[in-house]
């Protein structure tokens, strides 16, 4: 029998599923935040799920920056901008 090819199948399994699943969680994130929270965030929400998109579709590396970039950079913005708390900066 050829194991072997069941393992190397595993493993991308194993390997692309959860950077599948963190890319649309990200993507579903965007799309669902109103456009009140990305207006207060001085944030483009049209550019964000267009980025997410077309990383998770052939771009694999660049759609997991962008992904993480949004998880770890823009989201807290949004949260505290849906919960009022976000600090606005003076304008220069």
């Amino acid at each position: 029998m050829r194991f072997g090819f069941l393992y190397g199948v595993t493993f991308w399994y194993v390997l692309l599923l959860p950077l599948v699943v963190l890319v649309g969680w990200a993507t579903l994130d965007a799309l669902v935040r109103p456009d009140s929270d990305w207006a207060a965030a001085d944030q483009s929400k049209t550019a964000w799920v267009v980025g997410l998109l077309l990383g998770s579709f052939g771009l694999a590396p660049v759609g997991i920056l962008v992904a993480l970039v949004y998880l770890f950079g823009v989201r807290p913005r949004l949260t505290a901008a849906a919960r009022g708390s976000l600090s606005r900066r003076a304008p220069a």
